[in-house]
């Protein structure tokens, strides 16, 4: 019998604690078109996937962050900052399905501090 063990590879959103919009609201994470789970302020979610190429976003009701295209090598670890993409004076993004939130690809960490 053989068993072949794949690396796996992670994509890790972060959300820093400061600000005042959406303080005491959660952000949906999506990862290839599904939600993987949410993160509130100051949290780190880890979502392990397969090495290769993925597609990311981060959702507040109907609006949030355009979609970001990453390559994860086997066995890294691929960081996001996810944040509000403004004040709490600028209303009108809410308007737009892609202007409330803004997710920074932070780079790829590969090794043991991955």
């Amino acid at each position: 019998m053989m068993i072949f063990v794949t690396e796996v590879s992670t994509v890790a959103f972060y959300r820093p604690r400061g600000g005042w919009r959406d303080r005491m609201r959660a952000y949906c994470l999506v990862v290839d078109g599904s939600v993987i789970g949410e993160i509130r302020r100051g949290q780190v979610v880890r979502v392990p996937v397969h090495p290769g190429r993925h597609q990311v976003r981060a959702t507040i009701d109907w609006t949030g962050s355009p979609q970001v295209t990453v390559d994860v090598p086997a066995g890294s670890e691929a960081r996001f900052r996810v944040e509000p993409a403004g004040n709490a004076l600028m209303v009108w993004q809410v308007l737009s399905l892609t202007g409330w939130l803004r997710l920074t690809f932070e780079g790829v960490a590969s090794g043991p501090e991955a």
